[in-house]
């Protein structure tokens, strides 16, 4: 692995997919460990990361939905009490 990846055939990456909001990430999901075989991080992406980027894109959101909720409870406890 360490002769492949010095060779420049793999690359040892570590994968992040941010929920955005107007400038503001409202959720995120990484995974570390990622390992392109025979091919570049971004193809491994464009992929999905042998079948975890379409989770990690569903758990970001949830986070970012979950985020925006709590702030709109802060917000009416803040600004409607």
């Amino acid at each position: 692995m360490e002769r492949r990846q010095e060779a420049h055939l793999d690359t040892h990456y570590i994968a992040r997919v941010r929920a955005m909001y107007d400038g503001v990430e409202m959720g995120s999901s990484s995974l570390g460990s990622c390992y392109a075989y025979d091919c570049s991080p971004e193809d491994d992406i464009n992929d999905g990361i042998g079948g975890y980027l379409e989770d990690m894109i569903e758990e970001a959101v949830d986070d970012a939905r979950a985020e925006a909720v709590r702030m709109l409870d802060r917000l009416k406890a803040d600004f409607l009490q």
